[in-house]
């Protein structure tokens, strides 16, 4: 593929048999990428129902880079805490030299994540041996150590949401809010020639913590990749959630204690409030919550004090001098206790609730509990995440523990379902494109997509190109070239002035280039002084339609379907596909400078 081929077009292929936990790689303008790197827990082979839980070791697998030139990777994107956990094995086991992004509570939940599950697999409390099976490059391969945990997590760059950062080559990136949990992305790949948008597990629920999705992304792009789809919910998530805290209620009244096997962090703060909200409705104030877990600690304080990334609701209970989540406030009135081990909770008397790791029931002290409350029928467990799409092992393993009332509640994954179906189908991106499971057939495009929308799935380790319209490479002109050009004014008395260019611009593609226009500001005159920056990208906002509009250190970044506008303090600049538009554009801008404000 030539040069020219390579940039009009994108490739990408998917390097995980299940989407649920994505990894894909993808080479954009030439730039190659790396989005997620998820860690997949394997059901156990079915030889295993028929043994002791304590038997069964978890199966890791992680992503099949082998399939790809890891050392040629450039970029790692990482959109949440959950989508971490693999990263580990290919910045300390693999050529890989590139650089990795995430927003703060990826990184340092992740961390947690990862320490947690070393501890939890490194050594069975049953078999007193290590209680895990990497597949890894074909092969089976230890399990990182907290030594590599720490080596990895400090090649990681921290980002804001909305910070546009450049890496060369034409190509810039940003994150925006997912609203899945704290710090979860989706990210936006943009070059002059296309955008892509990369979306994982996403919520639009307003009953959160976290920041609410930023939709922004999808309304206008080039192409969307979705991932971490799940089956359609048989019920609306309200009425899921409603369903589940009637049953959990009425557990309690009957004496029952209720076990939620989930991570400690995300979905667990959600929970944690939705369920404790709803135990004050019904007089139930007094109802202990126990999280179980070697990080609970750690977490829960960590979850408090990321204010940037809550939801302005949350954010508000900061400047009232109050716990921003409600977890802090049980804490501190003595109704949330966290333990590092499951035998401390069996102290207390019941009922109560216990929140414990790991949510696949196949590692973590989640078995503690099963072993001992299995012959109470009053007792409950509510499934959640990704028990819930290991349906068919859950049941059987509850059985063989003759564990008499399951509750299965997908409450995190329903919402992944749910909210990424909806923005994939109603994205106007021209292209969608979904990683399917393994051993799935392609499915029809869905009924809901919009019109003009092409639908690709995306089968795994199969790769799939994707075209784009334009084809545009940025030059810059440089201050010291422009010295042989006479500058012209644009019209009598007027202070701004113009270089006109002509001639060949030559690149080593011979590409036609685009040029960014730079206007320097204009001086305080008699009777005039110059907009503000936030004026000039309003007035600019109306002028040229539906637009998204971003504020940055020193300005504000305007964007359309093929215009750039930045309006800095000191500087403004424009870009942009259509030359009619930059026109426009200008014009516009220096009829601004030249009103009285």
């Amino acid at each position: 593929m030539s040069a020219t081929e390579r940039r009009q077009c994108a490739e990408i292929v998917s390097l995980s048999k299940n989407p649920q936990f994505p990894c894909l790689y993808l080479e954009f303008q030439r730039v190659p990428f790396l989005l997620d790197c998820a860690l997949e827990f394997l059901r156990p082979p079915s030889s295993v129902h028929n043994a002791h839980i304590s038997d069964a070791s978890v199966k890791l697998v992680v992503p099949r880079v082998s399939e790809i030139s890891i050392e040629q990777v450039d970029f790692i994107l990482i959109t949440n805490s959950y989508n971490i956990l693999a990263l580990p094995f290919i910045t300390e086991y693999t050529a890989f030299k590139g650089r990795i992004f995430a927003t703060e509570p990826t990184v340092e939940f992740g961390r947690l994540l990862m320490e947690e599950m070393v501890g939890n697999l490194s050594r069975d409390p049953y078999t007193g041996v290590a209680n895990y099976v990497v597949h890894f490059e074909k092969d089976v391969h230890p399990l990182y150590s907290l030594h590599d945990i720490e080596s990895c997590i400090s090649k990681i760059e921290r980002v804001h949401y909305s910070e546009y950062l450049d890496l060369g080559g034409d190509v810039e990136i940003v994150a925006r809010s997912s609203g899945f949990c704290l710090g979860g992305a989706n990210w936006m790949i943009k070059s002059p020639n296309a955008t892509v948008t990369y979306m994982a597990a996403s919520s639009n629920s307003r009953i959160g913590h976290s920041t609410v999705i930023d939709v922004a992304p999808f309304s206008k792009t080039d192409a969307t990749i979705v991932t971490q789809l799940g089956t359609a919910p048989t019920l609306p998530l309200g009425d899921m959630i409603t369903n589940m805290l009637n049953i959990l209620v009425k557990t309690l009244e009957q004496g029952g204690n209720v076990l939620l096997p989930v991570n400690p962090c995300g979905t667990m703060f959600e929970l944690i409030a939705i369920i404790s909200e709803y135990l004050r409705s019904c007089g139930l104030v007094t109802t202990p919550i126990h999280i179980v877990s070697s990080i609970a600690k750690r977490s829960l304080h960590l979850a408090n004090i990321q204010g940037e990334w809550m939801s302005l609701e949350k954010q508000a209970n900061l400047y009232e001098a109050r716990q921003p989540l409600i977890h802090g406030r049980l804490l501190e009135d003595k109704l949330l206790f966290h333990h590092d081990f499951s035998a401390s909770v069996f102290q207390y008397r019941g009922p109560y609730i216990v929140f414990v790791g790991h949510p696949s029931l196949q590692a973590g002290q989640v078995r503690d509990f099963l072993k001992v409350w299995k012959n109470d029928p009053r007792n409950l467990m509510v499934v959640t995440g990704q028990a819930a799409h290991m349906s068919g092992f859950v049941t059987v393993y509850l059985q063989l523990l003759n564990a008499s009332r399951i509750v299965e509640r997908a409450i995190s994954q329903t919402g992944i379902c749910r909210d990424n179906e909806d923005a994939a189908t109603r994205t106007s991106a021209k292209k969608l494109v979904i990683p399917l499971r393994a051993g799935v057939a392609i499915p029809e495009v869905p009924p809901t997509m919009q019109k003009g929308t092409l639908f690709t799935p995306l089968s795994p380790f199969q790769f799939t190109h994707i075209s784009f319209d334009r084809d545009f490479a940025r030059c810059r002109i440089m201050d010291q070239d422009l010295k042989e050009f006479a500058p012209t004014f644009l019209e009598a008395h007027s202070e701004q002035r113009s270089v006109i260019v002509s001639g060949n611009l030559l690149h080593k593609d011979k590409l036609t280039c685009q040029i960014r226009k730079v206007m320097p500001p204009v001086e305080a005159s008699a009777g005039r002084v110059r907009p503000t920056a936030e004026a000039i990208a309003a007035q600019c906002g109306r002028e040229f339609g539906p637009h998204t509009i971003h504020r940055v250190p020193s300005g504000y970044v305007i964007e359309w379907d093929t215009l750039r506008l930045s309006a800095l303090a000191d500087d403004i600049q424009i870009e942009g596909s259509d030359m009619g538009d930059m026109d426009r554009l200008r014009t516009l801008i220096l009829e601004l400078v030249k009103s009285p404000v």
